[in-house]
């Protein structure tokens, strides 16, 4: 769905403000409806190729070395990570990490391990 133009978007709104009245949804419901359609529009506003398809484009070396670049920062500079764990599993764990998006008021699963 494209809101990318003001008319578009002005439409969106006001079908699903009327949806929202004409069902009495509670006010907390319509505040994440329309923040998650704010995020929508941010999103869209500030798209470019997708992170994925551009490492899909590159060889598997240049890949790996693309993500412990980027990936690598982030366990490296973390006092918990680098007390912790040796540099070699830091930087399996730097090729291993995916970001993910969250939309506001989307609960974040938990996964539990169990370490054997």
């Amino acid at each position: 769905m494209c809101l990318c133009s003001n008319k578009v978007y002005s439409s969106k709104i006001i079908a699903i403000n009327r949806f929202m009245q004409k069902n009495s949804l509670a006010k907390e419901i319509q505040d994440r409806v329309r923040g998650y359609m704010e995020y929508l529009i941010e999103q869209e506003s500030n798209k470019k190729q997708d992170e994925e398809e551009f490492l899909a484009l590159m060889p598997e070396n240049l890949r790996n070395d693309i993500l412990l670049d980027m990936n690598g920062k982030l366990v490296t500079e973390n006092i918990i990570f680098c007390q912790n764990f040796r540099l070699s599993f830091l930087k399996e764990l730097a090729a291993k990490l995916q970001e993910r998006s969250m939309t506001p008021g989307e609960n974040i699963p938990l996964v539990r391990m169990i370490c054997l």
